[in-house]
């Protein structure tokens, strides 16, 4: 730390991939503003407070069921 900045004089490796992140590590990706996960909603039904009706919405093309989240590449 370098008057509360996070500071690195070389190269070090904080995470690996496929691997599960300690609390230290987030915190620490968190502090150099590395993003490594990108979050989608989809929205599959709604529901009208009028007529109390869920209605389906239509799925598009490359829709997975699996509820993972993707890697970003940046």
């Amino acid at each position: 730390m370098d008057r509360g900045v996070p500071t690195l004089s070389a190269p070090h490796r904080v995470c690996e991939k496929g691997k599960t992140l300690t609390v230290e590590q987030t915190q620490l990706l968190k502090l150099i503003g590395e993003r490594m996960v990108k979050f989608r909603v989809r929205l599959r039904c709604h529901w009208d407070s009028e007529t109390g009706e869920v209605t389906q919405t239509a799925e598009t093309e490359g829709d997975d069921d699996d509820g993972s989240s993707e890697a970003m590449s940046e």
